[in-house]
């Protein structure tokens, strides 16, 4: 069989008889179990989850004012309308908030109502109440009052600290009453409405700071988003009390509105007066600015300067026209002049004869061109002398000297109206240049008037909107779910409790049976003895109705013999050695019924009985008496004159011998060696049979000659001892050729268990 050791299983053998050895354990946990689950049942108060949901109200700026609301964000009135669900989170979650709720509902005395194993939570129902003033709750430490009802009205007070410092006692005190605890503080103790005379009945009262329970209660509310999609905000609260649950979500949103409503306000009276600080700032500034207006109109004389820029242009597009004309006629009558001043020209046609926009000159030189061309027409058919040429050149003489002059007070004119025109020319010019400067200006102080204007209206826009906030005192939060709870307790669940105690009662003795066996201080199954021994093979027996087995049947006891006499005469060795450590491990037993296999198997076998007190001996031959292999070896007797037939067909016995005192001495003889020898050619199996290690090591002396060692473990022994003997005999063992047996194992069977439960 292969060492447990070589494998990386675990063998949970032992685990498993443990567990059918000790099943009732099971019935015990289970009976524990449930019964405490039931227990807790009836002590715990049902636990209800309650829930409440707020939509915050958002503002948003629309209208004339908008683009001055977006110019005021950047400046301190950027608070205006109402914050983002996440600043609103914050407000709900903070500490102030939870004490104050704390504060306005009393939770800083929890009140509970002790009735035989149970504690029930009392809210504003308590017969007694404990009064103090509202500072002594924001430094007190943490004091417990045990109040005793008696029949007779009268009540034992008991003051601790934490759970064992008594800090007040007073017996048979009637109610009202003043209680000084050392800690420090005044209370009053009285009655309330609920109080019933005669009535027997235990309060404890819990007095705590408020900011202690401010910080419990937070630890245990649920706030978060009501939607991904709103601007919902959700509270969620586990409590005992269903009354008290309720209170407090409810409280919570009423306090959250009346801080955000108060806040609120202070900030609309701080933006107002603010406004109104800055409406007489921008009153004073529009009216400067009108002035100033005002006067720059009057300083540079302008009504309105887009006509008069208009006018100026076109007033000086028709002077530069006028002036470019009188320019090209000061030009065209200086040609003229030139022309007829030209002696070369005396008699010749002036070939400027349009253009000129004078009609006087322009009739002068078509009058003067006529006589002229008569000239050149007479002149083509009369001789120089002709007296009709003659005249005609005396009047041209003189018209040209007219022309002449004409020309020349026209060109001179011409001359004192272009210097006029651009004059006006300049003056317009100046004016269009220092229109743009003004108009630069004009702008400035226009912008400026219309930012104060916009700024004003926006100002009392402002101041009308906080007035209407301070009066409508609109909460922030607009509760859509008042404070409601679930039908049923969220716990504790009958299902869950009653599945815990099923598990523990399952898994529970499990570790105490995986406990036992890692921590095992008895020898009880074959996984035991792997944990010292290396041991080759290693077998298990059940416990037999009788020592003798009847192979006959086929019974489970029957199976096992035959399984440990396979494994021993596996490799047909010639020689055995059947031992234990300890006297009473079942030597006899075991060997006799080993013995009984190798006879029915028709192999010839000699037991060697070195055992002391010669058990197999007796019990093959029904004596030990005689000499036997102890007078072999110390003495010249044959070993065949010691050899006896037993009561086992083709088994013979040697018993121990007359001197089995000096057993020990006597197998250290090499003589051993030929006897064994010698029995190896008469038989085809030698078995020595030894006593108990403890008494007489024979394992080791023995061990050493045979071809295999049977070693007998008894089930339910003490591993200490087996360790220390074993260890000391390791050594000198050859475990390779060693088969250890468990004899002695009780078989628990399931079967057992259910005959049980029908009786």
């Amino acid at each position: 069989m292969e060492n447990s050791k070589d494998t990386p299983m675990i063998d949970f053998s032992r685990t498993i008889y443990e567990i059918k050895k000790h099943w009732y354990y099971y019935v015990i946990a289970f009976v524990l179990f449930v019964g405490f689950g039931t227990f807790y049942m009836y002590k715990k108060n049902p636990v209800y989850l309650f829930h409440a949901n707020m939509l915050i109200e958002q503002e948003g700026g629309s209208g004339t004012s908008s683009a001055a609301m977006a110019m005021m964000k950047s400046f301190s009135m950027a608070g205006i309308g109402g914050g983002s669900i996440d600043d609103e989170l914050l407000v709900i979650q903070s500490h102030g908030i939870a004490k104050e709720m704390v504060k306005e509902l009393k939770l800083n005395r929890q009140y509970i109502d002790r009735v035989d194993v149970r504690n029930l939570p009392l809210y504003n129902n308590s017969p007694v109440e404990v009064n103090a003033p509202d500072e002594i709750f924001d430094t007190i430490v943490g004091v417990t009052f045990h109040i005793d009802i008696k029949k007779n009205g009268l009540v034992d007070i008991l003051v601790k600290k934490g759970l064992f410092e008594t800090v007040y006692e007073a017996k048979s005190k009637e109610l009202p009453t003043t209680v000084t605890p050392s800690t420090g503080g005044t209370f009053v103790l009285t009655k309330t409405k609920y109080f019933v005379p005669d009535e027997e009945r235990y309060i404890i009262v819990n007095v705590s700071d408020n900011d202690f329970v401010a910080e419990n209660y937070s630890s245990q509310l649920v706030i978060d988003y009501a939607s991904s999609k709103s601007n919902g905000i959700m509270l969620e609260l586990e409590d005992n009390q269903k009354q008290r649950g309720l209170d407090i979500l409810n409280k919570m949103f009423e306090v959250y509105n009346r801080r955000r409503l108060a806040e609120n306000n202070t900030k609309a009276i701080s933006q107002m007066k603010f406004v109104d600080e800055r409406l007489a700032e921008v009153t004073k500034a529009m009216v400067t600015s009108e002035k100033e207006l005002e006067a720059f109109k009057l300083k540079n004389k302008i009504t309105d300067l887009a006509v008069e820029a208009e006018v100026l242009l076109e007033q000086n597009s028709a002077n530069s026209k006028s002036v470019v004309e009188q320019q090209t006629q000061i030009a065209i009558l200086n040609m003229v002049c030139n022309f007829l001043e030209d002696p070369q020209n005396s008699y010749s046609l002036i070939p400027i004869n349009t253009g000129i926009n004078n009609e006087v000159a322009a009739k002068a030189i078509s009058d003067y061109n006529t006589l002229v061309l008569n000239r050149m027409q007479l002149n083509a058919s009369a001789k120089d002398s002709n007296k009709t040429v003659k005249v005609l050149d005396q009047q041209i003489d003189a018209m040209r000297t007219g022309v002449i002059s004409t020309i020349k007070n026209i060109r001179d004119n011409a001359k004192i109206a272009f210097g006029e025109l651009s004059k006006v020319s300049g003056n317009v010019s100046s004016r269009l240049l220092s229109l743009s400067e003004n108009e630069r200006q004009f702008l400035d102080l226009t912008r400026n008037r219309e930012i104060q204007n916009s700024l004003y209206l926006f100002l009392v826009e402002q101041r009308e909107s906080n007035l209407l906030k301070v009066g409508a005192n609109a909460p922030v939060g607009r509760v859509i779910d008042c404070a409601y709870r679930d039908t049923k307790p969220i716990k504790p669940k009958l299902s869950f409790v009653m599945a815990l105690a099923l598990f523990a009662t399952l898994v529970f003795p499990t570790l105490w049976f995986i406990f036992k066996t890692i921590f095992a201080k008895t020898i009880v199954l074959k996984y035991d003895v792997t944990r010292f021994s290396d041991a080759s093979e290693i077998e298990e027996l059940r416990i037999a109705d009788n020592d003798e087995v009847d192979f006959s049947l086929q019974t489970r006891i029957a199976s096992e013999f035959r399984t440990v006499r396979n494994i021993l005469m596996k490799s047909n060795p010639k020689s055995l050695l059947i031992t234990s450590l300890f006297e009473g491990e079942g030597k006899t037993f075991v060997g006799g019924n080993i013995l009984k296999l190798i006879s029915n198997s028709g192999k010839t076998a000699v037991v060697i009985d070195i055992n002391a007190e010669g058990k197999i001996s007796r019990k093959l031959l029904s004596t030990a008496s005689g000499n036997g292999i102890v007078d072999c070896l110390i003495s010249d007797i044959s070993v065949d004159s010691v050899i006896r037939q037993s009561s086992m067909k083709n088994i013979s016995i040697i018993t121990p011998g007359t001197e089995t005192g000096i057993m020990q001495e006597a197998l250290a003889n090499e003589k051993l060696q030929t006897i064994l020898n010698a029995l190896k050619e008469k038989f085809d199996v030698v078995v020595f049979i030894s006593g108990g290690v403890e008494s007489n090591m024979t394992l080791p002396i023995v061990s050493d000659i045979v071809d295999k060692t049977l070693l007998v473990l008894r089930s339910n022994q003490l591993a200490k001892p087996y360790l220390k003997f074993y260890k000391l005999l390791k050594p000198q063992l050859n475990e390779d050729k060693m088969m250890v047996v468990v004899n002695g194992i009780k078989d628990y069977k399931i079967g057992c268990i259910k005959t049980l439960i029908k009786r």
